[in-house]
């Protein structure tokens, strides 16, 4: 039979453990909140960067708006339940647009010619451009 000294120091140890990981799980679902929400964040953005590069039209381009619009309700979402836990993961910083390279109207011209072999056919056709 345990001593009443034993069993209240392993009730004591217990009730300690218990407050610790309950301390430990509110930190833990915000980590969870911030890295999801930090993984919104980059989706969000490169939607907005792929919508503002230009290269896509017609259905393509309303596809990447409604997933890019599906992915700004997630970040509102995340954004406000890590507020009830705590602080919200800040936004990642991601290259400038005006950095994107945007398709020329003549490359789609370039790279046929540059990948027919060096022969009087393609001087012929780089001549008639």
């Amino acid at each position: 039979m345990p001593s009443s000294s034993s069993a209240s120091s392993s009730n004591a140890a217990a009730t300690s453990t218990a407050t610790t990981s309950t301390t430990a799980s509110g930190s833990g679902d915000l980590a969870i909140v911030n890295y999801a929400l930090t993984l919104e964040y980059l989706e969000s953005q490169f939607y907005s960067t792929v919508i503002a590069g230009g290269l896509f039209n017609g259905a393509t381009l309303s596809t990447l708006k409604t997933f890019g619009a599906e992915e700004a309700a997630h970040v509102a979402a995340l954004e406000k339940v890590a507020s009830s836990l705590g602080t919200p993961a800040t936004k990642p910083k991601g290259k400038s647009r005006s950095r994107m390279p945007r398709r020329s109207p003549s490359w789609r011209r370039r790279s046929r010619t540059s990948a027919l072999p060096r022969t009087s056919a393609r001087r012929a056709i780089s001549r008639a451009r």
